[in-house]
C-alpha cells in the first residue's frame, strides 16, 4: 500500500504529464522547439521565430515596442515539458540498455530541475495553485498548462526529496 508521499509524488507526476501535453499541444512542437533552441534557422541564436502567442504561453508580454526574449528558465521549463511528454508516453525511459550514464541521470533527475525552477521563478504561482487561490481564468490555456506542469514537478520533487531513505 502506498503512503501519502508516494501518492503525492504520483499526483505531481500526473499534473506534470497533463500540463506538459496540453502545453505542447497548444503551442505546437515547432514553437516549443524554437523556445528551447531560440534558433532562427540560420544558426543565429535569437527568439525571432517565437511567435507572440508562444511568448504569452511562457508568461511574457510582447508588444510593438518591446521584443520578447527567451531566457534560460523558459528553455529549461519547455525542455522539461518535452522530456515529461516523452517519458509519459513511454517514448523514453531512465531504465534500459543502450543509454549512457548521462542520459539515465538526465531522465531520472530532470523533474528535480523542474522543481527548482518552480521554487525559484514560479514560486508565487505555485504557492497560489496549492493554496487554491490561483485564478485559472486569467491566463491563457498554454500558460496555465505550463504552471500545472511546474506545480506537478514541484510537488513530486519536494515529496521525492522527503521520501529518500538514505
Amino acid at each position: 500500500m502506498a503512503n501519502w508521499k508516494t501518492t503525492g509524488i504520483n499526483i505531481g507526476l500526473i499534473m506534470a504529464i497533463v500540463g506538459s501535453i496540453m502545453f505542447v499541444a497548444d503551442v505546437g512542437i515547432s514553437q516549443s522547439y524554437d523556445v528551447i533552441s531560440a534558433d532562427d534557422g540560420n544558426g543565429v541564436t535569437n527568439a525571432s521565430n517565437v511567435t507572440v502567442p508562444t511568448f504569452a504561453a511562457i508568461g511574457q508580454t510582447v508588444n510593438a515596442t518591446t521584443a520578447g526574449n527567451v531566457d534560460i528558465t523558459d528553455r529549461i521549463v519547455v525542455a522539461c515539458m518535452f522530456l515529461t511528454v516523452a517519458t509519459g508516453l513511454g517514448l523514453v525511459g531512465a531504465r534500459g540498455s543502450g543509454k549512457s550514464r548521462a542520459e539515465r541521470l538526465i531522465l531520472q533527475y530532470y523533474p528535480l530541475l523542474g522543481m527548482a525552477v518552480g521554487l525559484t521563478v514560479f514560486a508565487t504561482q505555485v504557492q497560489n495553485i496549492f493554496m487554491g487561490e490561483f485564478d485559472w481564468s486569467v491566463g491563457n490555456d498554454a500558460y496555465n498548462s505550463m504552471l500545472l506542469a511546474v506545480s506537478g514537478w514541484t510537488l513530486s520533487g519536494v515529496l521525492r526529496l522527503l521520501n529518500t531513505s538514505r
